[in-house]
């Protein structure tokens, strides 16, 4: 039986998300395929989105306003597989 540590551990090493802060690109690395992106502003709003693949995709994040947002990961069914804190500076 996994404990949370190693379930926590094997989910963080299927997504990556980088640089972070970031300015202007930032790269998000899946091993999965068909997923879709939310960038999400603090208020709740959905700033961006957009389908990913699996490996290295190059998300253009000009425009947005210096903060933090939240990055959203969710599968062709809505589940989520992935959240993250991102600063954009």
């Amino acid at each position: 039986q996994q404990s949370l540590d190693n379930i926590e551990s094997a989910v963080q090493n299927q997504f990556t998300i980088y640089p972070n802060p970031t300015k202007g690109l930032v790269n998000v690395y899946a091993t999965a395929d068909n997923l879709y992106l939310q960038i999400i502003s603090i208020e709740g709003k959905i700033v961006k989105s957009r389908k990913i693949g699996m490996g290295i995709n190059l998300v253009e994040i000009e425009g947005l306003s210096t903060g933090l947002y939240q990055i959203r990961l969710t599968d062709s069914n809505g589940e989520l597989k992935y959240e993250q804190k991102l600063s954009v500076l």
